[in-house]
């Protein structure tokens, strides 16, 4: 893959060359099986519907960890349904389970601190909650809050570049079945 914007920039520019590496955090088996090739040439749609495959992953000898730059299928992709065909992004891992993350006058904090990277929106509803913001305040269920604990198999993904950045503050949490593997550049 080819990074297209500039969200990660300093850490990737655009026009890097990247490789997914998807086994370390455990591979995908995917959700489905039969493409098409060269169907896309013709028809954006180069996979087949059926049969279609419950979401599992092998084991992997790393886990996921805080301020990993990750590669993930687009959550809210309105072309595909099937998640393994969606559009891959890039970003860092900012929020993991259990992790409190607040946005203060644009500045991010989880757990409490100031988050900073390591130098190497509007929220989609993935869970049984209606989370939505409006005027930089977070409401769950109707009722104003100033944080939100993400839940089990959530992660919030932000990129480098806040400013310029198409990210969890408008796509939301990245379901854990979303996650593709980790780049290498090339």
């Amino acid at each position: 893959m080819v990074i297209p914007t500039g969200s990660m920039e300093n850490t990737l520019l655009i026009g890097d060359a990247l490789f997914v590496e998807k086994v370390s955090y455990g591979a995908r088996v995917p959700f489905t099986p039969i493409g098409l090739p060269f169907a896309e040439l013709i028809y954006r749609k180069a996979y087949l519907d059926q049969p279609r495959l419950p979401y599992m992953r092998l084991p992997g000898w790393r886990k996921l960890k805080q301020n990993d730059i990750v590669v993930f299928n687009f959550p809210m992709d309105s072309t595909f349904n099937a998640i393994d065909r969606r559009d891959p992004y890039v970003k860092r891992l900012v929020g993991m389970p259990g992790d409190v993350i607040e946005i203060d006058s644009s500045v991010l904090k989880v757990n409490g601190k100031v988050f900073q990277p390591k130098k190497d929106a509007k929220l989609q509803e993935h869970e049984e909650n209606k989370i939505s913001i409006r005027e930089d305040a977070i409401y769950i269920n109707g009722k104003p809050t100033d944080s939100y604990t993400v839940q089990q198999d959530y992660f919030w993904m932000m990129g480098d570049n806040r400013d310029q950045s198409l990210d969890a503050r408008y796509f939301g949490f990245v379901p854990e079945n979303h996650i593709m593997g980790r780049p290498v550049l090339l």
